[in-house]
């Protein structure tokens, strides 16, 4: 068995990087139906798997990159080569990101209207509180002539 070369081992990690980040915007895909459907357990335990895949695969890559800094045997196709896949990975992560910021302000925008639509349920337990039944002194007139 023959040993991996730097730019084998690195384009499989940006190969890994570019498979993680498609999963994720997969699953983000589903977010709103998990929100919707308060599968929270799921979806968090999708996000700390994540999490921990990206810490390692990061940690990985650290090492590839100092040891591809060092590395005297990779040519110009080779450096090109990574480049790219490198750019690739660098615009998944963007396109994630960009979807992270939106779904935070459409979250933010649904938290909103679910504290008003609280506020209002609120407003009609205060109301109906003034007319239950009892001989309490603050029971309203209807509930004195019943």
């Amino acid at each position: 068995m023959t040993q991996a070369t730097i730019v084998d081992r690195m384009r499989s990690c940006l190969e890994r990087h570019a498979s993680l980040y498609e999963t994720m915007m997969g699953d983000y895909a589903g977010l709103e139906q998990d929100i919707q459907t308060e599968d929270l357990a799921g979806l968090l335990e999708r996000k700390q798997t994540h999490a921990r895949e990206c810490t390692d695969l990061a940690k990985e890559f650290d090492v590839l990159l100092r040891e591809w800094h060092n590395a005297s045997n990779v040519t110009t196709e080779q450096r090109s080569e990574i480049r790219q896949l490198s750019g690739q990975v660098e615009e998944r992560i963007r396109e994630l990101c960009d979807r992270h910021e939106k779904g935070i302000a459409a979250a933010t925008q649904q938290l909103a209207s679910l504290r008003d639509s609280l506020a209002e349920v609120r407003k009609g337990l205060a109301f109906s509180r003034r007319f239950r039944a009892g001989d309490e002194p603050n029971a309203s007139l209807v509930d004195r002539k019943a």
